[in-house]
């Protein structure tokens, strides 16, 4: 079963994202993160997906805005270059 689609908001600026319910983390790309305009922290560093894929990690958005259907939640999010 596909994962579903919704329209976000982050910080202001709408997008379309992927819902993993059974995610772990948040993750974006590079250009949205870039579009939300949230100074990223955290020094670059590599990570490993469950099918032991590296992949980078380029900082973390922390109190990422998030607001779907009306209600808004602050959350952190990692910055990823690329597509996954």
């Amino acid at each position: 079963m596909p994962c579903p689609m919704l329209n976000i908001t982050l910080n202001g600026i709408g997008f379309k994202c992927l819902i993993n319910t059974g995610s772990e983390i948040n993750v974006i790309t590079k250009s949205i993160a870039k579009k939300s305009r949230i100074p990223r922290t955290l020094k670059p560093r590599i990570g490993i997906t469950t099918l032991g894929r590296k992949v980078e990690f380029l900082g973390l958005l922390e109190d990422a805005q998030l607001s779907l259907g009306g209600i808004a939640i602050k959350i952190y999010v990692f910055v990823l270059e690329g597509n996954y």
